[in-house]
């Protein structure tokens, strides 16, 4: 395994919040960590190319929370390129975790978890 992967891999790990970890070079092969209970390759890297894709310049990309089918957890994907002057040269994308959100929510709610998210969205939840 590559020392990146190692890195990755490592900061999956210390934080349970987050289920992927990916470096997408423009140019060159991306680096991946995942926790395979949770979250398949093909499932990780299709939500990769999902924000990849609405990615144009230098602001973050945050998808809709969605259940993710492999480990049915919920969670969303982040994409925040990476520049050199105005040009992207790579993309750091996460997939995170609500699981720990869920339970915050919950102590004080009897909402189920997509409700709780449902209410998010539609803004009658603080954020």
């Amino acid at each position: 395994m590559p020392v990146t992967d190692v890195r990755l891999q490592r900061t999956l790990q210390d934080d349970p919040n987050l289920i992927a970890l990916a470096i997408c070079p423009v140019k060159g092969e991306a680096h991946r960590a995942c926790q395979s209970d949770l979250i398949k390759r093909d499932e990780l890297d299709h939500r990769i190319g999902d924000v990849l894709a609405r990615m144009s310049g230098r602001g973050v990309i945050i998808s809709r929370p969605q259940i993710i089918r492999s480990g049915q957890e919920m969670g969303l994907t982040i994409a925040a390129p990476v520049m050199n002057g105005d040009e992207i040269v790579a993309a750091v994308v996460a997939v995170v975790s609500f699981q720990e959100v869920f339970k915050a929510v919950q102590q004080s709610s009897s909402k189920s978890a997509p409700r709780i998210i449902g209410c998010w969205f539609a803004g009658s939840v603080r954020r």
